[in-house]
């Protein structure tokens, strides 16, 4: 019998907390703390907040026992180990190598094969040490940063650095330590000056930064020390296991379960700069159109009126608050968006704040009218952001919703409606409740199981439909993206399985573990402990393979799928690798009726013919391919007419592609980059694709009999 855990432990997520302050919420990924109210810096204060008390000891003893006895992977602890948490404790602090000298690592190193004795003793003293010295370091180097503002640099000399320090050593000498803090100071000057040709605001802008970064580092409390050394030890295990301090682990609780108010955006941190993890569906943001996943932003302003205030290297919690704000207040950022050129300017960024119920997240419908071949078929699309459960429609927690029941009332809806043929869209869907993985499964399969579930001792259970009913038996396909993970990566690949619809779209994120949070709180006698998240269990389809590393491969692949081989978790490092165990019995009418496999050959020539000629998808690819090429360049150029130069070329290479695609929707060709996309007359190509696939399969369902004849679907857009 597999280990049984209570409702509010068992969560499937997708290894990122999300915690929420106000209508932004975080993703802690950085080395900058949260602090509950601003202190001065001095080391006085400094040393204050660094104090050791016995409450760190206890969330590391429970944290180191917990891991050890329910953690998917059962690994010792050893010299090996010991090692890699040390690395990783480094690499968290200073993962550019550009604050600690080589003197410091190598001072350091005398604790490299003791740090697993440092975890099960819960003996903090060292790694407070090795933090104070980073504090030292950092508040020196800001210092020297202020000073080199004032250094003569030659923006003629040409000179170039490697921005990507990962694999370098640290700076073994003075001179090397300087050099490398010139380089980085006259790139900061150089790349401020590409969009702003106020040199005087530009150094005005850097040394607040720099002073900014100085007063930040004394402001880490002891919990934030000891939360980056238990995340350096979890990490090793898996990259979705986590310790949160208690601050992060009551944010958590408020995203489950709370209303706010903001812009409605997921935020994280990338080497101290703001990073919008995804909008949140229905929110401001997402309702602007202006502020996408992926994109940076560098400044905000509480008004119209105000100076926009620059928030490199600011603690995200810093950030937030000065996002967030009452509904109805309007907030002013300045962004790059996700794959801008090197230098290019920031963009501006209008968002009216709104009351967010985390239910804007909620199943949503739409129906299209296509004809083809003399007939009119009306058909569905379902986007399903997330699997949820619990959700609230009013304060008092009355009318509780989940993905499920919202699927099941608009499904209904369509049915009545005689609805020809359903997508439902995961695209983005990053999961959520396992049970709603398998509720939603059953809509469209009689009975049998769905996925199959192996704990740390190696014991299976097994997830079943237990019922006869199917909600919706018409025509399905599933639109998945490398987005795409956790319960969405279930319920594609059942239907997969069980050749119920076909999936279309670009290979999962392959994420295919289980995550249990244990809080630490009064009734377990450890009040403002924090919390812990292991990976415990791992998935397997019917068919007895893993979606973990793997994914769900679709059965008709768009072209952006050969990139996925560098996305999702086959990425990660410290994965847990795939598996197979047992396959289960299971039936199905619709892979019994062989229909599926007689027109699938069909289906998938005609996607092949309209994807050839089809210019949005073209773009979208030549357009992942250029930003990656940018993307691999780590010199970077320090001379400042080079770099304008590698800018504006760039800048052509980038306006060329759009205008090969303006040219092809029939619009006149853009001079300018800003604004050149055109994204309405675009749309959405990949959505239109899998429509085109799900008539296809209606059509071909119905006759029965293979037509070769060519088809090119219009869905009221003219290719030219």
């Amino acid at each position: 019998m597999a280990k049984t855990r209570s409702p509010l432990q068992q969560f499937f997520l997708t290894g990122i907390l999300i915690a929420v302050i106000a209508g932004a919420f975080l993703i802690e990924s950085s080395i900058f703390p949260r602090a509950d109210d601003r202190q001065v810096t001095n080391s006085s204060s400094s040393e204050k907040l660094l104090e050791i008390d016995e409450i760190h000891r206890i969330a590391v003893a429970t944290t180191h026992a917990l891991t050890d006895r329910y953690h998917y992977r059962n690994r010792p602890l050893d010299n090996k180990f010991s090692s890699e948490i040390f690395e990783n404790f480094l690499t968290s602090l200073d993962s550019n190598k550009s604050y600690y000298i080589q003197a410091d690592i190598d001072e350091f190193a005398l604790h490299r094969f003791y740090f697993d004795d440092y975890l099960e003793d819960a003996e903090l003293n060292v790694v407070f040490d090795i933090f104070r010295r980073f504090q030292e370091r950092v508040y020196e180097r800001m210092e020297y940063a202020k000073e080199l503002l004032d250094y003569p640099f030659d923006f003629e000399l040409s000179d170039e650095f490697e921005s990507d320090r990962e694999n370098l050593d640290w700076p073994k000498t003075q001179e090397e330590y300087d050099t490398l803090w010139k380089q980085l100071v006259k790139d900061a000057i150089i790349t401020q000056g590409l969009s702003n040709p106020d040199r005087t605001q530009i150094l005005d802008t850097l040394f607040d930064r720099y002073q900014r970064i100085q007063q930040t580092i004394g402001l880490y409390k002891a919990v934030d020390v000891v939360e980056i050394f238990l995340n350096s030890y979890l990490q090793e295990m898996d990259p979705y296991s986590e310790y949160f301090s208690p601050h992060n682990s009551d944010n958590l609780e408020i995203a489950i379960s709370q209303q706010i108010e903001g812009i409605g955006a997921m935020l994280r941190t990338e080497d101290g700069s703001t990073v919008v993890h995804s909008v949140i569906t229905g929110g401001p943001a997402a309702r602007s159109k202006k502020l996408h996943a992926g994109d940076k932003i560098t400044a905000v302003a509480k008004n119209r009126f105000d100076n926009y205030i620059d928030i490199v290297g600011w603690r995200l919690g810093d950030v937030v608050d000065l996002i967030r704000g009452p509904k109805g207040t309007t907030v002013y950022l300045k962004v790059f968006p996700v794959g801008s050129l090197p230098g290019a300017s920031p963009i501006e960024v209008e968002i009216v704040r709104e009351k967010i119920r985390l239910e804007d997240q909620i199943a949503n419908s739409s129906t299209v009218e296509i004809e083809t071949e003399g007939k009119l078929l009306q058909l569905a699309v379902i986007s399903l952001p997330a699997f949820y459960s619990e959700l609230y429609e009013d304060e008092r927690g009355e009318h509780q919703r989940s993905s499920s029941n919202d699927v099941r009332k608009i499904l209904k809806k369509l049915v009545e409606q005689n609805i020809d043929g359903v997508v439902i869209d995961l695209r983005g869907n990053g999961g959520g409740a396992l049970t709603e993985a398998v509720e939603l499964t059953s809509f469209f399969i009689e009975s049998g199981p769905v996925v199959q579930i192996e704990d740390s001792s190696g014991e299976i259970e097994i997830k079943s439909d237990v019922d006869d009913k199917v909600v919706y038996e018409g025509p399905l396909v599933v639109l998945v993206d490398r987005a795409s993970a956790s319960a969405s990566e279930i319920f594609s690949g059942a239907i997969q399985d069980y050749q119920r619809g076909i999936v279309v779209g670009e290979t999962t994120y392959g994420k295919g573990m289980l995550q249990t949070i244990w809080p630490f709180n009064q009734k377990n006698g450890l009040k403002n402990a924090g919390a812990v998240k292991l990976s415990t269990a791992r998935f397997y389809r019917v068919t007895g393979t893993s979606t973990q590393h793997l994914g769900v491969t679709p059965d008709i692949i768009f072209e952006t799928d050969q990139f996925v081989s560098t996305t999702g978790e086959r990425m990660l490092e410290n994965t847990i690798p795939s598996g197979r165990i047992n396959p289960v019995r299971y039936f199905s009418r619709w892979r019994d009726s062989d229909r599926q496999r007689r027109i699938f050959p069909e289906v998938s020539r005609r996607n092949a013919e309209r994807i050839k000629f089809n210019p949005v998808l073209r773009y979208h690819l030549e357009n992942e391919k250029q930003r990656r090429l940018r993307a691999s360049k780590t010199l970077v150029e320090l001379n400042e007419n080079k770099r304008r130069a590698s800018l504006e070329e760039d800048t052509q290479e980038q306006l060329r592609l759009i205008n090969d695609l303006r040219g092809a929707l029939g619009l006149e060709a853009a001079e300018e980059l800003a604004g050149a996309f055109p994204i309405e007359r675009a749309g959405d190509a990949y959505l239109d694709e899998a429509l085109n696939v799900l008539v296809d399969v209606i059509t071909l369902s119905e006759s029965e009999q293979v037509s070769y004849s060519s088809r090119s679907l219009n869905l009221q857009k003219n290719w030219a």
